[in-house]
């Protein structure tokens, strides 16, 4: 059948007039694809002591790139997991099915740990989705850039990168060693000597002098010391330390210790601690992997800080209200790091004449599943019960030590409530009077100066801790 001329005009000038709207739906979906590319995270930094903000951020300044929190709807998405105090596992999974795990061990100092997970979470954003990350380019250079007057042509501008699964990805930077392990580069001598900073051997000592023995009177300029430092005032190291510094007054170091601090007032370390700071007041800049020991103590986080007050700026911190078989109800400030916690609180009951009022102290072991659903509590507390808030116990008061085991569960972040059994002992010189607790579960007896009793016991309390 011939199609008359009349038609085939008709049908040509109908095809014509599709074309743009094809074109426009093509752009369409183009801009909807590109709006839909973005890098979610899912971040857990478990036991590593590292901040969810500092990890992102890491992540963001390698990749040049914003990211966003994860959804359910997200189209790709990275998850950053800590598996250890030094283990990080890493997973990049995509709508499409693909999905890619590393584990790495990261570095004890903090700002290679971030530098470390920054660069293996590019590596495997660039490496597993090349077409996710142009398009983030091309979202971003979109955002920035006005547009371009319709009427004149839009050249695309030069892409940054080109990623390609095919290329490795660069070797991670090696982790700085620890003091007790750096050797090259580094000039040892066996003995300096300071009477003050700059006053002694330090004056003619060439750069990144380690000495094995180093002796100062007001501290010095010793650069590092890999063996021992002592001084009878202030022992100064602005490097590092390997060993011990001793000191009357205090130790400084600029750098890391591996070993000990040992002084009548001060320690300070900036860096982490791999040993213990044994004075007064004890401070790191870093993470104390050991003990700290004295009346204040100061970390970003610590194995175990025993002191009056105890600071961990990344530790566990939180408010802690617990009841007694006794009828006390007490109230503590609770911090500690990932496995030890200490109590600063009150406890209180109506109704006696004789023990109504009491402080509390206390430290305690923290064991959790690495869900950290459900934890177990081993805590050691001492209360010092009188009649009134006025004073420390009296002949009418007495002193009540008491050992516990609970266990506990988290229903919701930061949120948990806890049981278990406990066993007292309590003191006093007030012979003849009743202990805090009465019962045939009581033991008791007295000599000429005291009277002692002891009983099990039961504790519940609820706790709301930033940190779990």
């Amino acid at each position: 059948m011939r199609i008359s001329r009349t038609a085939r005009v008709v049908i040509a000038a109908a095809l014509v007039s599709i074309a743009p709207i094809r074109a426009a739906l093509a752009q369409t979906a183009s801009a909807a694809e590109v709006d839909r590319a973005e890098l979610a995270l899912e971040i857990d930094p478990g036991e590593t002591g590292l901040d969810p903000a500092d990890i992102r951020a890491a992540v963001e300044r390698e990749l040049e790139l914003p990211t966003v929190l994860s959804t359910s709807s997200s189209p790709a998405v990275l998850s950053i997991r800590g598996t250890g105090d030094l283990k990080v596992a890493m997973s990049f999974r995509q709508a499409n099915g693909r999905h890619v795990e590393r584990e790495i061990t990261i570095p004890e100092e903090r700002a290679r740990a971030l530098e470390t997970i920054g660069l293996l979470a590019v590596n495997l954003v660039r490496n597993e989705a090349a077409d996710v990350v142009a398009a983030m380019l091309k979202k971003q250079r979109t955002a920035e850039v006005p547009a371009a007057p319709p009427a004149l042509p839009v050249v695309e501008a030069p892409r940054r990168f080109e990623a390609s699964p095919l290329v490795p990805p660069p070797p991670l930077p090696p982790a700085e060693p620890t003091p007790c392990k750096r050797r090259d580069g580094y000039h040892f001598v066996t003995w300096g000597a300071d009477l003050a900073p700059s006053v002694g051997t330090s004056r003619w000592e060439r750069p990144r002098t380690v000495r094995r023995l180093s002796l100062e009177l007001a501290g010095g300029n010793a650069e590092a010391v890999h063996g021992l430092g002592i001084s009878p005032l202030v022992h100064m190291t602005s490097d590092f330390v390997c060993g011990a510094e001793i000191s009357t007054i205090g130790n400084i170091t600029g750098g890391p210790v591996e070993g000990a601090q040992i002084a009548g007032v001060f320690n300070l370390a900036q860096g982490d601690v791999k040993g213990a700071q044994f004075g007064l007041v004890n401070v790191s800049s870093g993470v104390v992997h050991g003990v700290q020991f004295g009346l204040v103590n100061v970390a970003d986080d610590s194995d175990l800080s025993i002191g009056l007050v105890n600071i961990l700026r990344k530790g566990r911190i939180g408010v802690d209200a617990f009841g007694a078989e006794t009828g006390f109800t007490s109230l503590a400030l609770k911090n500690g790091g990932k496995h030890w916690h200490a109590f600063y609180g009150i406890t209180y009951r109506g109704g006696d004449r004789d023990l109504r009022f009491g402080y509390a102290l206390g430290l305690g072991a923290h064991l959790t599943t690495p869900s950290r659903v459900v934890f177990v509590d081993i805590d050691a507390l001492a209360f010092a019960l009188s009649h009134d808030a006025g004073s420390l116990p009296d002949r009418k008061g007495g002193w009540l030590a008491e050992g516990r085991a609970v266990v506990g569960v988290r229903p919701v972040p930061h949120v948990s409530i806890y049981a278990g059994p406990t066993y007292n002992a309590y003191i006093t010189q007030d012979i003849g009077s009743d202990p805090p607790f009465q019962s045939h579960l009581v033991a008791s007896a007295a000599s000429r100066s005291f009277a002692y009793s002891r009983w099990p016991g039961f504790s519940i309390g609820l706790q709301v801790m930033s940190g779990d």
